[in-house]
C-alpha cells in the first residue's frame, strides 16, 4: 500500500494500481478475518504519501492535482503558435466537431504511435513483451488466486493507462522521452519476467531475450543522463539523447 500511493503521488497513471491492488488481499487463502485485515493493513500503508502530498501540494495549488495539471505552473517552453498544430488560425470559421470514427481513428493512431513511434515504449523498452507473456503465463498456469489477481490488475492496469493516455493526451509524437506518463508500469511489467523465466524455451528465444533485455537496459541508461530536459521535448529520442553525450 505505501510503494503503490507513493507511486501515486508521483506520477498520477499509477492511482489505477493504487486503487484496484486492494482486491489482491481478499484472494488470499486465508480466514476471512486476516484478509479485512490485509485490506486494513494496505489502506494504512496507503494512507502515508497520500496525507503528505495532500500537505504539500494543497499549499502549493490549492487541490490535490500535481502541479504539471496545473498550466500556470509549468516551466517548459511552450510551443510557438505557428509550431503548435492545435493553434487556432484566428478565423471566424468554426471547424466542425470530429466524428465518432474520427475520433475513434485519431486514438487509434496514437496509440500506435505511443508503442511504436519514435517516443514508443516498445521501442525503448522492448523487454516489456517478456513481462506481458509472464502475465499471460500466470493466467493460464495453476497459480494461486492471489498471484492470478496480482496479474490481472498488473495487465487491466496497463491497459487503462494506455486507453486513457491515448484518449486524453494530445501531442504524444512529441512526447518526451518514451512518454514518461505510461513509464509508471514499466517496473511492475518486469516483475512478471519471473514467470515467463520459469518455463522452458528453445535456445533461440532465450537469445532473443537477452538481446531485448540488453537492449532496453542500454536505452534505459542513456535516457537517465537527461530524463527531462529543460529544452522542449520535441525528437527527444534515444538517439538524440546518446548525441548529446
Amino acid at each position: 500500500g505505501f510503494c503503490a500511493a507513493l507511486a501515486a503521488t508521483i506520477d498520477l497513471p499509477a492511482t489505477f494500481f493504487l486503487v484496484t491492488l486492494v482486491i489482491v488481499a481478499p484472494c488470499l487463502r486465508m480466514p476471512i478475518f486476516m484478509r479485512i485485515g490485509g485490506v486494513l493493513l494496505y489502506i494504512l500503508g496507503a494512507a502515508g504519501p497520500i496525507l503528505l502530498h495532500a500537505m504539500l501540494t494543497i499549499h502549493l495549488t490549492g487541490d490535490l492535482l500535481p502541479g504539471a495539471l496545473h498550466q500556470n505552473l509549468l516551466e517548459h517552453a511552450q510551443p510557438d503558435v505557428q509550431d503548435d498544430p492545435y493553434a487556432s488560425d484566428e478565423t471566424d470559421d468554426q471547424p466542425a466537431p470530429p466524428t465518432f470514427w474520427q475520433i475513434v481513428g485519431r486514438d487509434c493512431g496514437r496509440l500506435v504511435d505511443v508503442l511504436f513511434g519514435a517516443h514508443g515504449l516498445l521501442v525503448h523498452f522492448p523487454a516489456i513483451i517478456l513481462g506481458i507473456a509472464g502475465v499471460l503465463a500466470v493466467m493460464h498456469r495453476h497459480w494461486p488466486p492471489a498471484v492470478k489477481a496480482l496479474a490481472g490488475v498488473s495487465l487491466g492496469g496497463i491497459i487503462a493507462t494506455l486507453l486513457v493516455f491515448t484518449a486524453i493526451k494530445e501531442g504524444t509524437a512529441t512526447a518526451e522521452f518514451a512518454n514518461r506518463w505510461l513509464m509508471v508500469f514499466v517496473p511492475i511489467l518486469f516483475f512478471w519476467i519471473g514467470a515467463w523465466l520459469r518455463r522452458e524455451h528453445h535456445p533461440a528465444v532465450w537469445a532473443v531475450a537477452i538481446i531485448l533485455l540488453a537492449f532496453s537496459v542500454i536505452v534505459s541508461l542513456i535516457g537517465a543522463t537527461d530524463p527531462m530536459p529543460r529544452e522542449p521535448y520535441q525528437r527527444y529520442t534515444p538517439v538524440e539523447a546518446l548525441h548529446r553525450l
